[in-house]
């Protein structure tokens, strides 16, 4: 009876001892859960700024200039300055009789003749006399070419017959001339570089010459 007591209350003890190791693993396996999950919190947390509370910049507008085109400006500037002033040049009180009839046509502002005169071919029509004025007759017939040209508003043969002038200048008038009409034939094209560029040297002549002023008045108007 005894020994059946005793076999009972060992067994009462075991399981006793049995729960409560079950429930230290127990705890001990809450525990660390416990630590894992909260060390895992900590590490996964992600800040979050508040951006509202940092003002943006003002967006700044941005602004284009637009640059006005300096040759534009010259160019529409040199068609009115043609105009103002382009004078058709007077004929000389003296010239050889060659061109007579066509000079006669272009004091009566008819120009027919002398844009009808040829002057590459002119050997031809000279005779022994008028050979010896071969030069005058070529600058003249050229030179007045050119302004009859001009009068009926083709440039373009006026360019090219105060080129010859230029390049065979009769003097040093006719040449201040013929720089001066073939800058004004490049300001009616709107060609401005060729025209200030003819327009200084034409200013660097001789006051004597009275082209010298209208270039700098020319000038002057251009850069206003």
């Amino acid at each position: 009876m005894e020994e059946a007591q005793d076999s009972s209350s060992l067994k009462l003890k075991r399981s006793i001892v049995i729960v409560i190791a079950s429930l230290l693993l127990v705890a001990v396996i809450v525990l660390t859960v416990f630590k894992i999950g909260k060390s895992f919190k900590r590490s996964s947390s992600v800040e979050i700024v508040d951006t509202t509370a940092v003002p943006l910049p003002p967006h700044k507008k941005e602004t284009v200039t637009i640059k006005p085109n300096t040759d534009s400006i010259i160019a529409a500037k040199g068609a009115l300055l043609y105009t103002k002033y382009f004078e058709k040049d007077t004929l000389p009180q003296k010239y050889p009789q060659f061109l007579l009839e066509a000079f006669s046509g272009y004091d009566l502002n008819d120009y027919i003749y002398l844009k009808k005169l040829d002057l590459v071919n002119i050997d031809a029509s000279l005779n022994a006399k008028e050979m010896l004025d071969k030069h005058l007759i070529l600058s003249l017939g050229h030179y007045y070419k050119a302004i009859a040209f001009l009068m009926v508003n083709n440039e373009a043969e006026a360019i090219i017959n105060l080129h010859w002038c230029i390049n065979n200048p009769l003097n040093e008038h006719q040449l201040v001339k013929a720089r001066w009409y073939l800058s004004l034939a490049y300001l009616k094209t709107n060609d401005p570089a060729k025209a200030i560029a003819l327009l200084e040297t034409v200013e660097n002549s001789r006051p004597v010459f009275s082209y010298a002023a209208k270039a700098k008045n020319v000038l002057e108007e251009l850069k206003q």
